[in-house]
């Protein structure tokens, strides 16, 4: 059996359109979009969220809120920054290493360092919320599919790998909008018990449709 069908045959089952769509190149940027909401949807409700997400909301606007009582202090407010880094292990720790939650961590960690260099920041609870909610929706769908995909497109759909990259930021500058949405959900309910994929940016085709696309 050849290698690509082995792999196809691991991919959990919600990411395998995904997959198909992907190796067949027919489909357009919007439509992979639309089916990467779906399948990151499906993986947060069966793997239970993420847990510690609010806990880790909360690491951010301690940090920016260290920042504000302080501001002439530099680069950091002294040890702050580490300070958040091992409050991030801790709630990682305490989730005992949960796929999402460590992925989360990994996003929360990237803010940090990107709200440290920052010297205004006017940012809400609510906007740090939706920042390491959106980082970690985005990360999840690299875990998930393109991160395993990428070798088996290049090569066999994709020339290089600087062609693969490029049609990986395509795919995921169209799903902005579902991201989004998926990533105020979440936020708002970590445990992703009633997470429903966003509205279809691209309108389901018809079999007739399928049945007329040209055959290469």
């Amino acid at each position: 059996m050849p290698d690509k069908d082995r792999f196809e045959k691991s991919i959990p089952s919600a990411w395998r359109k995904v997959f198909r769509l992907s190796k067949g190149g027919v489909a357009s940027e919007a439509e992979l979009g639309d089916a990467c909401s779906t399948a990151l949807a499906h993986s947060l409700r069966q793997g239970g969220g993420c847990p510690g997400l609010q806990d880790i909301g909360k690491v951010l606007r301690d940090f920016v809120r260290s920042r504000e009582d302080f501001p002439l202090l530099s680069p950091v407010g002294g040890s702050t920054l580490a300070e958040g880094f091992e409050a991030l292990r801790q709630i990682e720790r305490a989730q005992g290493g949960h796929r999402t939650t460590k992925v989360a961590v990994r996003a929360a960690r990237s803010a940090l360092v990107q709200l440290s260099r920052q010297n205004d920041l006017r940012v809400s609870e609510a906007q740090l919320g939706q920042m390491v909610s959106e980082r970690t929706c985005i990360e999840l769908v690299d875990h998930h599919f393109f991160g395993r995909a990428r070798p088996y497109l290049v090569g066999e759909r994709f020339s290089t790998p600087g062609e693969a990259k490029a049609w990986e930021q395509a795919v995921k500058k169209a799903m902005t909008i579902g991201i989004q949405k998926l990533a105020n959900h979440l936020w708002q309910d970590p445990s992703a018990a009633r997470l429903r994929a966003p509205k279809r940016t691209v309108a389901r085709r018809s079999t007739q449709d399928l049945l007329n696309d040209p055959l290469t």
